[in-house]
């Protein structure tokens, strides 16, 4: 995925590699990649580490439970 694509709830974005076994992961909600936070393939990343800014198509409405 690339900055611009817009991608479906559901869709695999990318591939991690971890000790030999592939596993794709998928999103879970529908948007626009707005950055890539991540260059290039066979990048080394920590646990936790973001690899894309997103822009989901519904934005989430916080309220205050009081």
């Amino acid at each position: 995925m690339e900055v611009g694509d817009h991608f479906e709830e559901g869709q695999p974005l990318y591939i991690i590699e971890v000790m030999k076994m592939f596993n794709k992961v998928y999103a879970p909600f529908s948007g626009t990649i707005t950055s890539a936070l991540v260059e290039g393939e066979g990048v080394i990343i920590k646990k936790g580490q973001p690899i894309f800014e997103v822009k989901p198509d519904i934005e989430r409405e916080e309220v205050d439970p009081l």
